[in-house]
């Protein structure tokens, strides 16, 4: 990598969200100093960086004090005591704003969490601030850079939470996505990412974009952050598997769940996949394949069901059909707050008929049946792999946050992916890998965990 395009900011010096658990109960960090070392980065990054709309440095400083003042039986009880994270600005976070990029919510103050950020608070999660978004979560580029070069997007609509996970101002990130804006702009930042099954976090509290293509998840900076988060939130929302998502949360802090089990059965997607990327990104892909078989990893072949013709064409209808129910009335009273793409897809919305929607419905439903089935064979669960994005992060200068379309096959089937970052390329921009299952489980994140240790991603503590 030459100068200049080396990261702005030194993102392998960054402490991860496991480790600083580690670190608290070995009784050599406190809430305080775990939230100096985000607050530091902030002052010297984001001047350049631009993740940020509201950061609550006080209100922040108050909770970790509070927390630092704690006995300890109680300090035990939350699992993530002192952690920083930040919120996308389309989420409630109580007391912050949630102004979606749009002037009509500049003056919006939350009242109350959004269910999921609440649950993070209830496990001792800090909420340092609301993180950039793209204009109401759609494609018109939000001000923020990416860490790894200043010049170059950071993606969307997640950019500030990409952003501030990589460049280390927060440990982990809140995002959404309804085509590819968790996956992409975690790719383009290199940094982990996980989007659920549709439906599976609670999406209350969250500015709508598409109410059937919607998802909410995570950003850190390594898979174990991600599969911590994850076995948190989940014995949350299902006591019923509490006591195993406790020992399954143990394991990860001790390190010791994944290196147990066999490598992983991999499926490679290459009929469209491969066909798509752009030269980089395919020989990306390749040479990762190779390590990752190379290191043990069984590799198989697999194509996507005959449902996937026309699925990109029923996701764009959908979403425009969708995110024009949500502004229509704004929308008509203020077209002049919008900016050009969601303009675009708010006016194809509109003139969209209620035959074609409902025919993308049906598709959704079948094709995510159908991808799932190849998917959930009787020999056992495969898991899939594919390249995160068709490039890597374009230029600011071309006035888009990237291609989606390699996500939006996962978001319009509902179904859950893991990304990795994998590789550099000749620009010193990061290329990531995509795991996508037919269902959450603990053996996603541990698959996606082996693949990162053996890409062992440059710029990542």
């Amino acid at each position: 990598m030459n100068g200049a395009n080396r990261p702005h900011v030194a993102v392998g010096e960054a402490r991860g969200l496991v480790d600083a658990v580690r670190a608290q109960r070995a009784g050599n960090l406190g809430p305080k100093e775990i939230l100096d070392e985000c607050l530091a980065r902030i002052e010297a990054s984001e001047p350049e960086v631009g993740a940020w709309v509201e950061i609550d440095a006080d209100g922040a400083r108050r909770a970790a004090a509070r927390q630092a003042d704690l006995p300890r039986d109680e300090a035990r009880g939350l699992p993530l005591l002192g952690i920083p994270i930040g919120v996308k600005d389309i989420i409630d976070a109580a007391g912050l704003p949630t102004k979606a990029g749009s002037a009509l919510r500049a003056d919006h103050r939350a009242r109350r969490d959004a269910p999921i950020v609440k649950i993070l608070r209830d496990l001792g999660a800090i909420v340092l601030g609301k993180a950039e978004t793209t204009q109401f979560a759609t494609a018109d580029p939000a001000r923020t850079r990416n860490p790894w070069n200043l010049t170059h997007s950071p993606g969307g609509s997640s950019a500030g939470s990409a952003a501030a996970v990589a460049s280390g101002m927060c440990m982990a990130a809140l995002g959404t996505q309804t085509g590819g804006s968790i996956t992409r702009p975690a790719s383009f930042c290199g940094v982990a990412s996980f989007k659920g099954a549709w439906g599976a976090w609670p999406l209350e509290g969250i500015v709508p974009v598409s109410q059937h293509l919607d998802h909410v998840g995570p950003m850190a900076r390594s898979v174990a952050d991600l599969a911590l988060l994850w076995t948190l939130v989940e014995a949350r929302l299902h006591p019923e598997r509490a006591a195993d998502l406790a020992r399954r949360s143990e394991a990860i802090i001790a390190g010791e769940w994944y290196q147990c089990t066999p490598p992983p059965r991999l499926a490679i997607i290459e009929d469209y996949y491969c066909e798509t990327s752009d030269p980089a990104a395919r020989e990306a892909f390749r040479s990762s394949i190779a390590r990752l078989e190379a290191a043990g990893a069984t590799i198989e072949r697999l194509s996507l069901p005959e449902s996937f013709a026309g699925m990109h064409a029923s996701h764009r209808l959908m979403m425009a059909v969708e995110a024009a129910e949500v502004h229509r009335k704004d929308f008509a009273e203020r077209p002049d707050t919008y900016r050009p793409v969601i303009t675009r897809l708010i006016e194809r919305g509109l003139a969209a008929g209620a035959v074609d929607y409902r025919s993308a419905r049906v598709h959704q439903q079948r094709f995510g049946a159908d991808l799932a089935a190849a998917l959930d064979v009787p020999a056992g669960p495969i898991i899939a792999l594919t390249p995160a994005t068709v490039a890597s992060a374009p230029p600011l200068s071309d006035h888009n946050t990237g291609d989606p379309q390699f996500n939006s096959v996962w978001s319009f089937a509902g179904l859950p992916t893991c990304g990795v970052p994998a590789c550099l390329d000749e620009d010193g921009l990061p290329l990531g890998l995509q795991l996508g299952a037919a269902r959450e489980s603990f053996a996603l994140f541990q698959a996606a965990a082996w693949c990162e240790a053996v890409l062992d991603f440059p710029g990542r503590a």
